[in-house]
């Protein structure tokens, strides 16, 4: 697996997909490679396996977001609400309703709880969102 490409990208799903999209990705993609034979879809096989290994098991896709997740915190302690979702800057609405929901849903941590709820707070709001926007401009310009 390349450097710049996800186990989400290898079974082409959001990173915010619920684990039946996750599955229903990975079928369709089975269904596509395993019968061919050749190593170009032995090679493709074994990295939709990978993949859908990491990301069809709760706890070791929450190992993985964390381990891919964009800076959370700035240098001087200031959360970065975006990353907290996992939506870029910018977002639509319907993205960061989507992702809260998402996260909220499948959360069990008490804490990343917290930290979920305080982000869509802010990023929930309009107005709270747009002056979180200018300041983020400047404080995690460079996080995406």
């Amino acid at each position: 697996m390349t450097a710049d490409k996800t186990y989400y990208d290898v079974l082409g799903v959001d990173r915010n997909a619920t684990a039946d999209e996750i599955k229903q990705a990975y079928r369709k993609l089975a269904r596509i490679w395993h019968p061919k034979p050749g190593p170009d879809a032995e090679a493709k096989m074994k990295e939709i396996n990978e993949a859908y290994g990491v990301l069809g098991d709760p706890t070791k896709r929450k190992q993985y977001d964390k381990k891919f997740r964009p800076a959370q915190t700035s240098s001087n302690g200031t959360k970065n609400y975006y990353a907290i979702l996992g939506v870029k800057f910018g977002a639509t609405q319907n993205q960061i309703n989507a992702a809260y929901r998402n996260l909220l849903s499948n959360c069990r941590d008490e804490y990343e709880r917290a930290d979920i709820n305080e982000a869509y707070s802010v990023l929930g709001d309009p107005l709270k969102r747009a002056a979180y926007d200018m300041f983020y401009t400047v404080i995690f310009r460079d996080a995406y």
